[in-house]
């Protein structure tokens, strides 16, 4: 109980009941901050480079059986063509995001969480389904062609290439899939504390 300075009125203070706020707290408060803000600009920077490089690997890879005939390519192969369309989507939002992330990084501010946490899902949830259709469709164009090949008697290894094409695709996909997954929690945790109500 506090005791009171009887020549003053004044409450007495007791120097040992003191308790200091602690000075580095702040700062390390907005290094932590700061530190996620530059994390998240690397996964986005990441996350376009992927997306990049799976465009032009999964629009280049093109195969010709002479035997057949057939051509395989992006066009004709339905379940390429909807992972192709998700690149593109994903791309054109990741760089969207990052000059969105570098723009309130210089500016200093915090960043508009409900646009985060409802965009960084869909592409997420886009990316999960283009990463499933591209492998899906390398199998089962492998699978199905491995059939004729031996029906025709002709060799099992031409389709290497473009499998192997096709599979580097889908797996950058899926790099890019799980960086925005963790960007999905990170922006739901931003809009969870956002949202809450503050005394």
């Amino acid at each position: 109980m506090a005791s009171t300075d009887q020549e003053s009125g004044t409450p007495a203070v007791n120097s040992n009941n003191i308790s200091y706020e602690p000075v580095g707290k702040p700062q390390k408060l907005v290094l932590m901050s700061t530190v996620t803000r530059i994390v998240c600009l690397g996964l986005w920077l990441f996350i376009v480079i992927l997306l990049f490089i799976a465009l032009i690997v999964l629009a280049t890879n093109s195969k010709t059986i002479e035997d057949i005939p057939i051509t395989l390519n992006v066009q004709n192969v339905s379940a390429y063509s909807y992972m192709l369309s998700v690149i593109v989507f994903g791309l054109v939002y990741s760089l969207w995001r990052l000059g969105f992330s570098i723009y309130l990084f210089i500016t200093n501010v915090k960043g508009y969480f409900l646009i985060d946490f409802y965009g960084d899902k869909i592409i997420s949830y886009l990316l999960a389904t283009g990463t499933a259709a591209g492998f899906a469709a390398t199998k089962d164009v492998k699978t199905y062609f491995s059939q004729q090949f031996q029906l025709l008697d002709l060799e099992d290894g031409e389709l290497d290439g473009f499998c192997s094409m096709g599979y580097a695709s889908a797996s950058l996909v899926l790099i890019a899939f799980i960086c925005t997954a963790m960007l999905s929690v990170m922006s739901s945790y931003a809009f969870a504390a956002n949202a809450k109500p503050r005394a």
